[in-house]
């Protein structure tokens, strides 16, 4: 049944052996070159991946510096404008209050000139009607109710 023949191995091992050789000599070079291309295609989609992924961590890092820094500008901005609002509402409270000062003074200057005119124009009024009772004393002899009517009458001219 089963019989090695010898004649049969050794045309199939060469027959094997020159399929080898011509796949080796042209069929695998065209195969190695492809597989050679597609392990560097493969090698340099995976070095753009890992450096497109460090150029987005590198832009995310740099977007979130310029953020962090627009923020603290920002706060800077709002502090700055926050403390010029203060320091000019002190100076306007300042101003008002030198103002309001400056006013108490002229009114009380005012006031006392007022005074002063008034006093002067009561102590003439008063010279006058003094003098004006002296005189229409001296020019008639009065009585006690003579004279009681002439003070009422010089009190009521006052009083006006």
């Amino acid at each position: 049944m089963f019989e090695i023949e010898s004649g049969i191995i050794f045309w199939d091992t060469v027959a094997f052996a020159i399929v080898v050789w011509v796949m080796y000599r042209w069929a695998l070079p065209p195969l190695l070159k492809v597989l050679r291309e597609r392990e560097k295609t493969i090698s340099d989609s995976l070095a753009a991946a890992a450096e497109n992924q460090k150029k987005s961590e590198e832009l995310l890092s740099s977007s979130k510096q310029k953020i962090a820094e627009a923020s603290q500008s920002a706060q800077k901005i709002v502090n700055q404008a926050m403390l010029e609002g203060e320091q000019l509402k002190e100076e306007i409270v300042r101003t008002s209050k030198k103002e309001a000062e400056f006013l108490m003074v002229k009114a009380k200057e005012d006031l006392q000139r007022e005074k002063n005119e008034i006093l002067s124009d009561i102590r003439m009024q008063t010279a006058n009607l003094v003098t004006a009772a002296a005189s229409r004393v001296l020019r008639k002899k009065i009585d006690k109710a003579e004279n009681e009517r002439l003070v009422e009458e010089s009190i009521k001219a006052c009083q006006r």
